[in-house]
């Protein structure tokens, strides 16, 4: 009887897909030039979408949930969470100024939530912003 024959080969270098991290790939992707670059959105084009949304805002929305800024916001509702619609960012991109449409206090914000999705409904175009005026150690965690 003959006996069977091996061949050697050379281990192959490359990971197996069930050992690869989205890294690898995403590095790979790179390399190869695959990857489209990110796209990080200007301020002013950033800025524009919100006025242009806010234009559309319905006129009895807007008398009722006048534009604040962060300052006059983070004094008239202290240590609460709110449901915000923003209006303006600076120039970093940090909220400058915003309508408040809903407050809870800090341990509510899932109550927040929850009365937020009617209003979500008829402003399916707009995301609520969800933020907290307090600081994070009042009530133990982020979110």
């Amino acid at each position: 009887m003959a006996e069977p024959t091996h061949t050697v080969s050379k281990p192959s270098t490359a990971v197996p897909p069930l050992l690869r991290s989205p890294i690898a790939e995403w590095q790979q992707a790179v390399a190869e030039h695959t990857v489209p670059p990110l796209r990080r959105t200007p301020i002013a084009e950033w800025q524009r979408a919100l006025d242009e949304h806010d234009e559309h805002l319905e006129p009895e929305l807007k008398q009722t949930h006048p534009i604040l800024p962060m300052e006059v916001i983070k004094q008239q509702y202290p240590d609460q969470w709110l449901a915000l619609l923003i209006t303006h960012v600076d120039e970093r991109g940090n909220l400058a100024a915003a309508r408040v449409f809903d407050a809870a206090g800090h341990d509510e914000r899932e109550a927040l939530e929850e009365r937020g999705k009617p209003l979500s409904r008829t402003l399916p175009e707009r995301r609520f912003f969800f933020f907290y005026t307090g600081t994070y150690d009042d009530f133990g965690s982020a979110w």
